[in-house]
């Protein structure tokens, strides 16, 4: 227990103690312990509250050490010196008659039995034979059966604590502190808070207690108060966590599958067996010798909620993927029918676009962005129903239950059995791994089929709707209809289906690997978007199809032409270009004839076009409308303007100005003008009046 700090005393001092009756004296801290009769650990936990009352000091040895803790004889009515049991009487006043006269009569017992050994020992007597001898005394006076060590437990209690301490335990009303004591809210908020333990709480609350002056109590009665006043689920949510109220104290959904039917619905998950499988080996580059390789298989499974039955499963030593989910799905389909729904994790493997046909970000905001012809997914396909249940959430899935199962009845019984936890795994689980008894996953994958057929679906079952039969007989009980299909169609439909895609000049793309480079059917469909199914078991080759799940065309893997190809490889695939682009020539004959005029072609197809619109379409005359003129500001200016627009063009030599302008100018100032020969004008006649050198005869001068 850690002990109060001298400085905290030190920063806050003790108050005054009240005066101290005649006698009383300091004690250390073990006769404390001994007169109230507790362990030391006890009063260091009341010392820190006597101490706010001046009732408790801490003391420095004169020879240095740690400091001690001395306490006064009045601290608690339990110092007092009192030397004889007798003194200490039982406080009755909560006690009923009946337990009273229990009390009373206990006390009697005792009594005598203190006074048959007091005779004894005066005749010289042994204490035992004299014990025995009163045993058989009160049976046969009163009828009660006494035991030598419940009388000896009396006289250590009555000793210690008179006939108080003779009371039965169960009728002293257990402790309950008050609900509004600082100190133990504060103890209860940092337990709470985090993953602190008690002890540490109630520490800090103690160090705040003296700071503010609180009342302390001591660490058994603030366990005891947490225990009290904090509700177990409160506990675990605060400090365990979310998932562990959810598994151990949270109320949950209670299902009834009695109404349920023989594939109705189906659940499936993934489980990493308990096991290590031998799955190869590998060359060890120190020794040059080969050695085998283990690992964990997986298992993937699908069990049918109306009988427990397991109806598909597939073991591979490889992580679970959507491929997995789809080859288990179709051994399912196979041997027993297609489910009408499905339950699955939010995994994503489980929410994966190939099997749902819309990402989880699409599902999750209700916006599949997608039209209402398209066909989506492999669930969609088979005319599944399929739902997410409840994340980290395992008591949404029964096959959970399965599995555990499984590790109990069958993962057990093998010698490289690993556990699913560290204190579980067992101590010969290495040395039978070296040993070599580890089994091959064929073998592990045998054992399993033939447990599940034989052991699991034909043993008796006694959960929900049950009602003792086997998993077989359930589901031959309730098998009402089978859903099925040709394998060869459900081949097709369990290709795992691509996102779309866009067509491309060189066909489609997935995973980076491009098919269709020359497929005549995909050249119409260039620039559109198309879905491809490809069997992980050979991508050689995909199928493409329409987003509303009509059959386009299958194309093969492109080829690629290697970086120094010679010339022949280089010719045939320019070959193979040329014979592509003269099939797209071929494809329809678009050549123009020699009678053909395409403008004719056009204005007489719009000329019958307007026409036939007229003749379908008649409309009234519309009434004329009335005009209104326009009255402008600069309407005077017009005869000017007029003019000036009606006079020839002149072309103004280098350097003069604007003919137009000149014009406009000698026609609002009536500046005589010069007509020259031939009916053109110069700038240079315009400026002098004299005709020039070269004017010839019929000429006209302007008077």
């Amino acid at each position: 227990m850690t002990s109060i700090p001298k400085n905290s005393l030190q920063v806050n001092p003790s108050p005054a103690p009240p005066p101290a009756p005649r006698g009383v004296a300091w004690i250390n801290k073990l006769t404390a312990a001994e007169r109230m009769g507790v362990v030391e650990r006890a009063i260091n936990n009341l010392c820190p509250g006597w101490a706010l009352r001046g009732l408790a000091r801490l003391v420095t040895p004169e020879n240095g050490g740690q400091d001690r803790w001395m306490i006064r004889e009045d601290a608690d009515p339990r110092l007092g010196r009192i030397r004889w049991p007798e003194q200490i009487r039982a406080e009755t006043r909560n006690l009923t008659e009946k337990q009273e006269a229990t009390l009373n009569r206990n006390l009697a017992l005792y009594q005598g039995w203190e006074a048959a050994c007091i005779a004894a020992i005066r005749q010289n007597g042994n204490l035992m034979d004299a014990t025995a001898a009163y045993i058989r005394k009160v049976l046969a006076d009163d009828g009660r059966k006494l035991t030598m060590a419940q009388l000896y437990r009396w006289r250590k209690a009555y000793r210690r604590g008179g006939s108080e301490a003779l009371k039965d335990g169960r009728w002293v009303k257990p402790w309950k502190a008050k609900a509004d004591e600082p100190m133990l809210v504060e103890a209860e908020r940092l337990w709470l808070a985090g993953p602190i333990s008690g002890q540490v709480a109630w520490e800090m609350a103690t160090a705040k207690a003296i700071e503010q002056g609180w009342r302390t109590w001591s660490y058994r009665k603030t366990a005891q108060y947490l225990r009290q006043q904090t509700p177990e689920a409160d506990r675990i949510i605060r400090r365990v966590g979310k998932k562990a109220f959810t598994n151990e104290a949270e109320a949950f959904i209670e299902r009834d599958y009695s109404t349920l039917t023989a594939l109705e619905l189906v659940n499936g998950d993934h489980h990493l067996c308990d096991v290590f499988v031998k799955v190869g080996e590998r060359l060890n580059k120190k020794t040059g010798e080969l050695e085998p390789v283990h690992a964990r298989p997986w298992l993937t499974a699908w069990q049918d909620c109306a009988s427990r039955k397991i109806v598909g499963h597939v073991i591979r030593a490889a992580d679970p993927d959507t491929d997995v989910i789809l080859l288990s799905l179709r051994r399912m389909i196979l041997e027993y029918g297609a489910p009408e729904s499905i339950a699955v994790d939010c995994g994503k493997d489980y929410s994966s676009y190939a099997l749902h046909g819309s990402t989880k970000k699409q599902r999750l905001t209700n916006r599949p962005e997608m039209d209402a012809t398209r066909i989506n997914g492999t669930f969609a396909t088979l005319g599944i129903k399929a739902h997410n249940v409840q994340p980290y959430h395992g008591q949404s899935k029964p096959i959970e239950r399965f599995f555990g199962t499984m590790e109990d009845r069958f993962g057990k019984l093998w010698p490289t059995y690993f556990g699913n936890k560290p204190e579980n795994r067992p101590e010969c689980f290495q040395a039978n791994l070296d040993a070599g008894k580890a089994p091959t996953l064929e073998e592990f994958i045998e054992a399993f089929d033939a447990w599940v057929s034989q052991d699991y679906n034909g043993r008796a079952h006694f959960g929900d709707s049950m009602e003792g039969k086997s998993p077989n007989q359930v589901y031959a009980d309730r098998l009402t209809t089978i859903r099925t299909m040709e394998e060869s169609l459900l081949d097709v439909l369990l290709q795992k289906q691509s996102k779309p895609v866009t067509v491309t000049q060189n066909g489609v793309t997935w995973n980076n690997l491009h098919y269709g480079q020359y497929e005549p059917g995909l050249k119409k469909w260039l620039g559109k978007k198309v879905t491809l199914r490809v069997d992980p078991a050979d991508v050689s080759r995909v199928t493409v199809w329409q987003l509303n799940g009509k059959f386009i065309c299958a194309a093969v893997v492109n080829k690629r032409l290697p970086a120094n190809a010679s010339a022949e490889m280089l010719k045939e695939a320019m070959a193979e270009k040329r014979r592509d682009r003269k099939a797209q020539l071929q494809y329809k004959d678009v050549r123009l004839r020699i009678h053909e005029d395409l403008p004719e072609r056009m204005i007489r197809a719009a000329t019958e076009r307007n026409a036939r619109n007229a003749r379908n379409n008649p409309t009234e005359p519309t009434p004329p409308a009335n005009y209104q003129p326009i009255r402008s500001p600069l309407e005077d200016q017009l005869p000017a303007v007029q003019r000036a627009l009606a006079m020839p063009a002149m072309r103004p030599a280098a350097g003069a100005e604007s003919l137009d302008l000149l014009a406009l100018a000698n026609a609002e100032f009536d500046v005589p003008q010069r007509r020259p020969a031939g009916g053109g004008f110069s700038l240079l006649t315009l400026l002098n009046d004299d005709p020039p050198a070269d004017a010839g005869g019929g000429g006209e001068s302007c008077p």
